[in-house]
């Protein structure tokens, strides 16, 4: 698919999505876990998440998923039906009709290809966002978002069976699927590499809880910390606008009027994604000509304010003032809330989240560059992403519980700061401890909604030993 626009329309949709959550509350997750008490296993990492060094080899891993990725059916009934089994109890999936859907030749061939590109070295999804901007094709997104979900379905199964082993090498094809998408990666493709490994931290839910499952305390430490590197991805993003319109790029060198006339021809249709948020939009569409009419006093009203000279100014070509406007006014406004992804999240969100409501009120006020509107929600993306790193530390912590209960004669830690041989680590959304308390032989591990989050963005894991 086209990243061109349906990216924007989807990053920038985020942004709505709290407002509908309040209308329809979404209450914490409460997961209950019975663990066998279990010591991580000698050597420490004898169990991982992704495959090790061993396990890999040299070689592209994008082609092999693609080739499985083929061998879904293309019809939304399988992936939905798929998706309703993902979401059903284990004990009431209709076993059969499941075993006889993985047993097809076409879902068969997926697990295999999907299998070998999680065990190559690198994966390079040839990412022309460069070049093409928001034209540029994320072809891979839906598909290997779709061939995941029987990935963590099989591992689903293999947990339910008690086969730890054959579970583990599934889970390492998701993880691994997870990390291959994060690399070439604009902010949606992190997006959809977020979704992948929660279906797989969830089948992980499913193992802390399964009777005598091996202790993956020490592989769940290994994963990176954070999950998520947004430097790459989101430096895209500041030139977004560059990488979409070649006479952009070279701004120092002049742009020619032929040159910048192109760049009018294209960008009114982007205006049909600002949901009216923009009144350029009006003169978009009125022609090339109009809109440069109304650019042009914000331009030179731009560079004044900024301490340029009017003469300096009043000489600059006409159509080198625009672009020079269009560019340094989205990057100015853009940075003010993606410089703040340099810090962890916990430290991050309260000005990230300010960042974003002034700039909101500047362009409710008329007061903002003429593509500020298209700066996507940071903060509800970082927060998505941030979730897995959050989810990854608390199941931590649940191994740690099960490997304190493991030489304590099954008996449940008073506090998280018990976990000497295998620490608690802190809350990637807070910064702090995750809340732990004990009450009649029940620990609660609590990761509290995050603040301007959703109510299920934040759950409960009740905690008791399996008699």
């Amino acid at each position: 698919m086209k990243i061109a626009f349906i990216t924007f329309a989807m990053i920038l949709s985020l942004a709505a999505q709290p407002a509908l959550a309040q209308k329809q509350p979404r209450h914490e997750r409460v997961y209950q876990i019975k663990i066998t008490p279990m010591s991580p296993p000698r050597p420490a990492m004898k169990y991982r998440l992704v495959p090790s060094a061993l396990e890999t080899a040299a070689g592209d891993g994008a082609q092999l998923y693609m080739i499985g990725a083929t061998q879904l059916p293309s019809d939304d009934a399988f992936n939905n039906q798929i998706d309703g089994w993902l979401h059903m109890e284990s004990s009431k999936l209709p076993r059969q009709q499941i075993d006889e859907t993985l047993n097809t030749t076409p879902i068969k061939y997926l697990v295999r290809y999907f299998s070998s590109g999680a065990r190559r070295e690198h994966c390079n999804w040839e990412n022309n966002y460069k070049t093409e901007g928001y034209e540029a094709l994320l072809p891979h997104l839906r598909s290997i978002r779709d061939g995941s979900r029987i990935i963590a379905l099989k591992a689903r199964l293999q947990i339910a069976d008690g086969d730890y082993s054959g579970a583990l090498q599934t889970l390492q094809t998701g993880m691994a699927t997870s990390r291959h998408l994060t690399q070439n990666a604009v902010l949606i493709q992190q997006l959809v590499s977020a979704g992948v490994a929660r279906l797989m931290l969830d089948d992980l839910t499913e193992w802390v809880g399964s009777s005598n499952a091996p202790n993956l305390y020490w592989a769940l430490a290994e994963l990176p910390h954070p999950y998520y590197d947004l430097r790459e991805t989101l430096d895209q993003e500041r030139f977004a606008l560059p990488f979409s319109f070649a006479p952009l790029r070279h701004l120092d060198e002049g742009i020619t009027v032929e040159q910048w006339q192109q760049v009018m021809e294209r960008l009114p249709q982007m205006f049909q994604w600002d949901n009216g948020q923009s009144e350029i939009r009006r003169a978009a569409q009125l022609g090339p000509a109009v809109l440069a009419i109304r650019l042009y006093p914000l331009a030179k009203k731009y560079f004044i304010d900024r301490g340029m000279a009017p003469a300096k100014v009043e000489a600059m070509p006409v159509q080198q003032a625009l672009a020079k406007f269009l560019v340094e006014s989205f990057q100015e406004e853009s940075d003010e809330v993606l410089k703040w992804q340099a810090l962890p999240y916990w430290q991050a969100q309260e000005p990230m989240r300010l960042a974003e409501e002034a700039a909101a009120r500047a362009r409710a006020k008329g007061e903002s560059g003429p593509l500020g509107w298209m700066i996507p929600a940071i903060s509800t993306a970082r927060l998505r992403l941030v979730l897995v790193d959050r989810y990854i530390a608390s199941l931590q912590c649940v191994e740690g519980v099960r490997a304190y209960a493991a030489i304590h004669n099954g008996n449940l830690p008073d506090s998280l700061a018990d976990l000497t041989e295998t620490p608690a680590p802190l809350d990637p959304v807070t910064g702090q401890p995750f809340v732990y308390e004990v009450n009649a032989n029940v620990a609660a591990l609590t990761a509290p909604a995050p603040a301007g989050g959703r109510g299920d963005q934040g759950w409960r894991f009740e905690i008791s030993i399996a008699k």
